[in-house]
């Protein structure tokens, strides 16, 4: 793969019930130049299954596993593997504007001083169930 603009690195622990909406997401994008980094934290559901079949064979998206550690671990890891100029944050939950990284990294090259951005979150599930919830933020920082 040549470089890309950003990869996007997507933590995921017994997600197998969102993850393909989240990397669907990821592959709706309108900017191209993307990989997709998914690590499956040793979830013990079928998320690593339905990470591949999302993927659908499209070699911008990369599934990795390891032994089950936490998020930070998780996202480290996918850091680790990243080829992008810029670095994408992104939950296995998520749902993504098509537009999302066309505008964040159009964003950093406009403003090349600038090292990180983020972008308001709306949640969108039960509050009652959810309750603790802080307003979110996803980034994209530079590499």
């Amino acid at each position: 793969m040549s470089r890309c603009e950003v990869s996007v690195v997507l933590p995921a622990f017994n997600a197998a019930g969102s993850i393909g909406r989240a990397i669907e997401g990821v592959r709706a994008q309108s900017m191209q130049r993307w990989e997709l980094i998914v690590v499956d934290d040793g979830s013990s559901d079928d998320t690593f299954r339905a990470a591949l079949e999302a993927a659908g064979g499209d070699q911008r998206v990369r599934l990795e596993r390891i032994e089950h550690g936490g998020i930070a671990r998780a996202l480290n890891a996918g850091i680790a593997l990243a080829r992008g100029r810029l670095i994408a944050r992104m939950d296995a939950d998520d749902d993504l504007y098509p537009e999302r990284l066309e505008a964040q990294v159009g964003f950093f090259l406009t403003h090349p001083a600038i090292g990180v951005a983020g972008s308001l979150v709306e949640f969108g599930g039960d509050a009652a169930v959810a309750r603790g919830y802080v307003e979110g933020r996803d980034f994209i920082m530079a590499a």
